[in-house]
């Protein structure tokens, strides 16, 4: 973490994961910059890589699978936030994500079998390919109440869309 001025902080990081079943080793960077427009009111911009470990489900079913890539996902937001009282903060951020290297069954190349896991056919052996796509892109809101005077709480939600690619190229929601 840096502030090359005093309204302005950089994070660095970056994570490093190894599964030794299928020898994948995946390695994040990741960025944030948050601007401190005034007392009450900053600006806030990420960005990185996430990689997410599939699961033993799929990896064990067929020998070749240990060959799956980790699904990869480059992540993009900006947001802000302001003090609305003493104990009342207001963030709103917008984010893009696009992943990629989904496991998909060529023989089911319609399905996303992250978001259906247990509707695919549960013991199937069958190879899959780790050529699926996916993005998903929205806005969340959270209004958070601070703990003070034993009171704390928090409202959030979001709109969003999920989508992935088949592979036939045929973007469906998620």
């Amino acid at each position: 973490s840096i502030s090359p001025v005093s309204s302005l902080t950089i994070n660095l990081g970056v994570r490093a994961d190894y599964f030794n079943h299928n020898e994948n080793l995946n390695v994040a960077p990741r960025l944030a910059l948050t601007y401190q427009v005034s007392e009450k009111t900053a600006i806030n911009a990420t960005a990185g890589i996430y990689h997410q470990s599939l699961p033993l489900l799929l990896l064990y079913r067929n020998e070749s699978n240990k060959e799956l890539k980790n699904p990869e996902t480059y992540q993009y937001s900006l947001g802000f936030s302001h003090l609305l009282g003493e104990s009342v903060r207001l963030t709103i951020e917008g984010y893009y994500k696009m992943y990629k290297n989904f496991p998909i069954d060529p023989t089911q190349p319609q399905v996303c079998l992250l978001d259906d896991l247990f509707g695919w056919e549960l013991f199937s052996d069958r190879a899959l390919v780790d050529s699926g796509k996916a993005r998903s892109y929205g806005v969340e809101f959270v209004l958070q109440k601070k703990l003070k005077q034993k009171l704390y709480g928090m409202i959030s939600g979001s709109f969003f869309r999920a989508q992935y690619q088949d592979m036939m190229g045929t973007w469906r929601n998620r």
